[in-house]
């Protein structure tokens, strides 16, 4: 089943059940005003017994009515605006293995490809109907000059009430206003403009903002308070600022959970940015993982220390399917760019369609693993164990907290040493004209590693200890970049070295493929010798930060 994106941009008012609509014509850009038309509409929203997309910000429904019936899954606002996703009615039913859902009516599952989207937040969890918003709805578009569609105006009075367990049965019933931009304005400078005089029209004549962020909460009303609530992170409360490193470490490792639950969605769509910052994310969390581990006496917290070494252990499963996801991608793409980018039309037919032929289907099966990882019991039961351990996670007393800062700092000069010494005996196989392009490989991947978790220790030293690690921070991310680019690019070498062998195995002429191993290759030699660049510049702010400790 196919599905629409929009950006919503609105604003809600409050208003009396007696209030008139002002005049709409007085708003910026507003010419003329379409004839009102009324619709009568009903929505059940679902979420899980705990209300787990609800505070995500999130709302699932079903609605019946006006210009878009069908089903609409709400994201939370990014600043620009909220997201909608909608699918049509369908009487479709849902693949075996797919997120659960519940039934409305007899034939009506909710839509694989919205359950896709919160598969990381419901999890195993049924999703059931947990309140029913009933609108009468006054809807006018607003035009410019030249025809196009301003905004939207809804005059809607409501009647909602709760579906929940132990909900009162009285319905609720309010009236409010809906100023929607059209999606061709909402996020421009004159759609911001537009609001603001819509604001000031309708505040004149006595709207006021809306007190509740969504008709769904209204709806709820107390009994969202009664609902049993998920695994929430805990809060830590610092006893003074010698604290202010532990509350640091366990901050980082809520925020990399959340990341990498954020990015799950377009990872499952296979979108690249959103695989690399859920590989982020997860890299990120084992690095930090590691610190907190560290805070304890083994011998007292045993059982909750094991916990976190069996998340660590699954991070470490998930990072590599994230990996190889991104490796093909960044292979495939720079081999695309090295066909288009031949100027001497030397490069058969046959060699560029096997090339390409063979980094596509290697990126297509890798991101295929990153979706079958994703809708395991095996990642599915990390988070949950993941939210557990941060919503009561081992606390240790005032003085072991204490060390927090030492711990950063050590893992900070644990990292700059080993990369160190990765990068003194990677010179030894970089100079050597006998080394092959895999071995070149093998030592780029240990050294991004290495780097990778300088980059991630380096920033939470920046972000909570005194020392002065924000040039460390900023250049080992440098470094990281750098080395994937020449590990990406090794990996082309590798894999045009391969295929010319084959072809030479088939008697094939092998031309085209020794150009464009010698292009690639030369650019790799330039990208190794950026490292040495970007080493100095890590050294030097390394020096700066072991400076500041003194």
């Amino acid at each position: 089943m196919s599905t629409t994106h929009l950006l919503e941009v609105e604003t809600k008012y409050s208003v009396h059940s007696t209030d008139s609509v002002p005049d709409l014509t007085k708003i910026l850009n507003v010419h003329s005003i379409d004839a009102a038309q009324r619709y009568e509409l009903t929505a059940i929203y679902y979420d899980t017994r705990d209300l787990r997309l609800t505070r995500s910000k999130i709302t699932l429904r079903r609605r019946l009515g006006g210009k878009d019936d069908g089903w609409h899954l709400k994201l939370p606002d990014t600043g620009s605006g909220r997201t909608e996703i909608g699918a049509t009615l369908n009487t479709d039913t849902n693949p075996e293995g797919e997120c659960p859902s519940v039934v409305y009516g007899a034939t009506d599952p909710i839509p694989a490809e919205l359950l896709h989207h919160v598969r990381a937040i419901v999890r195993r969890h049924k999703l059931i109907p947990i309140a029913q918003v009933d609108n009468l709805r006054v809807e006018s578009s607003l035009r410019a000059e030249d025809g196009s569609t301003v905004a939207d105006f809804c005059d809607d009075r409501v009647t909602a009430w709760s579906l929940l367990p132990d909900a009162s049965p009285e319905p609720r019933r309010w009236r409010e206003w809906e100023f929607e931009l059209a999606e061709s304005l909402a996020t421009t400078k004159l759609g911001r403009q537009i609001l603001e005089s819509a604001d000031e029209q309708l505040t004149t004549v006595g709207a006021m903002d809306s007190h509740s962020p969504s008709k769904l909460l209204t709806a709820l009303g107390t009994s969202f308070e009664s609902a049993p609530t998920p695994p929430i992170p805990l809060v830590f409360r610092k006893y003074d600022d010698r604290d202010e490193a532990f509350a640091g470490v366990l901050h980082a490792l809520i925020a990399t959970r959340d990341s990498l639950v954020e990015q799950d969605p377009g990872a499952r769509r296979s979108d690249r940015r959103s695989v690399r910052t859920m590989l982020n994310a997860t890299r990120d969390l084992r690095s930090v993982l590691t610190m907190f581990i560290e805070l304890f006496a083994h011998e007292r917290w045993d059982n909750r220390i094991a916990t976190a070494s069996g998340i660590e252990t699954e991070l470490e499963q998930l990072t590599a399917v994230l990996h190889r996801a991104c490796d093909a991608d960044a292979v495939a793409a720079q081999v695309h760019d090295l066909l288009d980018a031949d100027g001497t039309k030397l490069i058969d037919h046959q060699a560029r369609q096997r090339l390409e032929h063979d980094v596509d289907s290697r990126k297509n099966r890798a991101y295929h693993r990153v979706t079958v990882a994703l809708n395991s019991e095996r990642y599915l039961t990390m988070l949950d164990t993941l939210d557990e351990f941060l919503a009561d996670p081992p606390l240790p007393g005032r003085m072991e907290r204490r060390k927090a800062t030492a711990i950063i700092v050590r893992a900070v000069k644990r990292s700059y040493v080993d990369f160190k010494k990765l990068r003194s005996s990677a010179l030894e196989v970089f100079d050597d004209p006998e080394v092959t392009e895999l071995e070149y490989e093998e030592h780029l991947s240990q050294m991004h590693k290495v780097a990778e978790r300088l980059r991630t220790v380096s920033r939470v030293a920046r972000e909570f200890t005194p020392y002065d690690s924000a040039r460390l921070s900023k250049a080992s991310k440098q470094l990281v970049d750098t080395l994937l680019e020449a590990q990406y690019s090794v990996s082309v070498c590798e894999l045009i070295l391969k295929r010319a062998r084959q072809a030479a195995g088939r008697t094939e002429d092998t031309f085209a493929y020794g150009l464009l191993y010698q292009a690639e290759r030369e650019r790799s030699r330039k990208i190794l010798r950026e490292i040495d660049h970007r080493h100095r510049s890590v050294k030097s702010s390394y020096k700066r930060f072991k400076h500041s400790i003194a």
